[in-house]
């Protein structure tokens, strides 16, 4: 059996709950240029469901103020006054502190521009001293500048021994990249059904539910096929 040494997080999804953050954000600027926004529910299983920003402002008749929309998202979406409204997801730091007191490291692999408000994210959120490393990456990079960066601040990592967990195909990609498994979970910004056709090693409903015994069990068969 092979034993997970290493444990890669994607932090939004997987650690912590944004869709309050990208709601509040987005009904924010459809306000300010007096259009109605979506209902909280309904904006996000459209998120969820890999619905465009243009599908989604189309709905409320705000496709043409597309780039005013785009630019203030960028500038308002990783602020701290929005950042507040993510919150950790349900057994989370439980989980974290299993995995610390194993022995494994953790590493935080996220899609962020701003690193310093991340920081001050992750510490108010009590979240901050359960990795052994925080590694940012741009958006535009996907999951393969992901994958890339890590290996660039982390050379000791073996694939072999790890596992990546995340909850877009942003993360599954990343695992491809770097040859490890990978686990995504549903509660994050896609559904149940686009994860499944990934076809990702395992598929929980959250992290609670991520079992590294049962991970280290299949990961010999991982290995062998790739």
């Amino acid at each position: 059996m092979n034993r997970i040494k290493d444990i890669i997080l994607d932090l939004d999804g997987p650690l912590l709950d944004g869709k309050l953050r990208h709601y509040r954000c987005y009904s924010d600027i459809l306000l300010k240029y007096g259009f109605e926004p979506q209902p909280l529910e309904n904006y996000w299983e459209l998120k969820r469901a890999r619905k465009s920003r243009k599908e989604i402002l189309l709905l409320s008749k705000a496709l043409h103020i597309y780039n005013l929309f785009l630019a203030e998202w960028l500038d308002r979406v990783e602020c701290l006054d929005y950042l507040q409204f993510d919150c950790v997801q349900k057994a989370a730091l439980k989980q974290l502190r299993t995995w610390r007191g194993c022995g494994r490291r953790i590493f935080l692999v996220t899609m962020r521009s701003n690193r310093e408000n991340l920081m001050e994210q992750l510490k108010s959120k009590g979240l901050l001293s359960y990795f052994d490393r925080v590694v940012v990456c741009k958006h535009a990079e996907g999951g393969a500048g992901k994958a890339s960066r890590l290996l660039k601040e982390v050379p000791s990592i073996e694939p072999q021994f790890s596992i990546w967990i995340g909850d877009t195909e942003v993360d599954f990609d990343a695992s491809r990249y770097l040859k490890c498994s990978s686990c995504l979970v549903i509660n994050g910004l896609r559904n149940r059904e686009y994860l499944t056709t990934l076809g990702p090693e395992f598929l929980k409903d959250d992290i609670s539910q991520v079992n590294i015994n049962e991970i280290e069990n299949k990961q010999h068969e991982f290995v062998q096929n790739h």
